[in-house]
């Protein structure tokens, strides 16, 4: 059984809570976001800067993505 892990997207200073990688591609796709959860997943380890034109974080580690908080 997989554990899902929080994400949390970020464009324009703006903060986007996901409950899952799944959960954020299932909801931001039939909206008109190209994002995959593969690709979510691949900013995690660095292998992308962005996904969908957000950028993607743990929701448990603040100190990476506050910065880029207006």
């Amino acid at each position: 059984m997989n554990a899902k892990i929080q994400v949390v997207a970020i464009k324009d200073g703006k903060l986007f809570p996901f409950e899952s990688a799944h959960d954020a591609q299932r909801k931001l796709r039939p909206i008109g976001f190209k994002v995959h959860e593969r690709n979510i997943r691949y900013c995690f380890t660095g292998r992308c800067k962005t996904c969908g034109g957000f950028m993607w974080f743990h929701a448990d580690e603040p100190e990476k993505y506050g910065k880029y908080l207006f």
